[in-house]
């Protein structure tokens, strides 16, 4: 199939995209679809020694400073020191599990982000980040049909309505974020997560707007 040029996808198993994913055409990231439970009997290999915690405030504990969203917390109650996780805060980047093995995620409950409009390159308008286009859709094997339903359609409308050599980043940029949206399918409604705070983005607000987006898409195709 001719493309207007070239096209870089790329595949990350979770949200950390080691391996700089961000800077693609289209990029798909796993995500975890629900906040991790904490095991107590592994947390405390996390955390300092307890006299030493009764005495360090809550913005030094490393483990409380690595949550972007300020989802974790601690709860002092009747002498005890507690770690706790605001599930309508979390929006499962993972970080937490990356700092400490206490944090388990559900294997069986996952999805991807995809976003599109990345480029490492000099050429056109500069090397960009990609831009978020779906927070949260579910991964079902084998044949991952919600993900191919979106990305088809992405490189579909880019296909057919680019210009000679218009790398994806710089479509987008012609026709405007709303325009390519519309071509799409997607609704203007559900891209509005895009300028809510980060705290407030929840796994509930990305799995709603996932699963909707994806109806919009497999309808349209």
């Amino acid at each position: 199939m001719p493309l207007p040029a070239k096209l870089r996808i790329f595949v990350s198993g979770c949200p950390s995209g080691c391996a700089g994913g961000t800077a693609i055409d289209i990029t798909i990231i796993g995500m975890w679809g629900a906040p991790p439970k904490i095991r107590e009997e592994v947390l405390p290999l996390c955390l300092p020694p307890p006299k030493a915690l009764a005495k360090v405030p809550e913005t030094q504990i490393f483990l409380v400073q690595v949550c972007p969203t300020g989802a974790l917390t601690l709860r002092r109650e009747d002498g005890r020191i507690k770690l706790v996780l605001v599930g309508e805060k979390c929006i499962n980047c993972g970080r937490c599990k990356d700092n400490c093995d206490a944090f388990d995620y559900d294997p069986k409950d996952v999805g991807v982000a995809i976003l599109i409009g990345g480029r490492m390159s000099n050429t056109g308008s500069g090397p960009r980040l990609a831009r978020n286009l779906i927070a949260w859709i579910p991964a079902n094997p084998p044949r991952y049909e919600e993900v191919v339903a979106v990305v088809k359609k992405v490189v579909e409308v880019w296909r057919q309505n680019a210009k000679p050599g218009e790398r994806h980043a710089d479509f987008v940029d012609r026709i405007g974020w709303s325009n390519f949206l519309e071509l799409v399918g997607i609704p203007e409604a559900t891209a509005q997560y895009m300028w809510i705070p980060d705290i407030a983005k929840t796994y509930l607000i990305y799995r709603a707007r996932g699963e909707q987006i994806f109806k919009c898409l497999r309808d349209s195709l």
